[in-house]
């Protein structure tokens, strides 16, 4: 299940690493998920590691591009 979601982000990294304006939401999302395993709840866990990855596929194209152009349009 996790080898895609690797793919696409070494993929998206080699490509250009530069996302800064999701990088907040990324840490806050990991977090979330980290909290919610360190307390031993896997549906908190689950529900917060869909809601990321929900997210960086609705913002894929931007991760992709790098960001810039698509972050003022979006």
């Amino acid at each position: 299940m996790i080898r895609p979601i690797n793919e696409f982000l070494r993929d998206a990294y080699r490509k250009d690493p530069g996302y800064s304006f999701e990088a907040c939401n990324t840490v806050q999302e990991h977090i979330e998920i980290a909290e919610a395993i360190s307390a031993g709840d896997p549906s908190r866990a689950r529900f917060a590691t869909e809601n990321h990855l929900r997210r960086i596929m609705r913002h894929s194209d931007r991760l992709l591009t790098g960001g810039a152009e698509a972050a003022r349009a979006g």
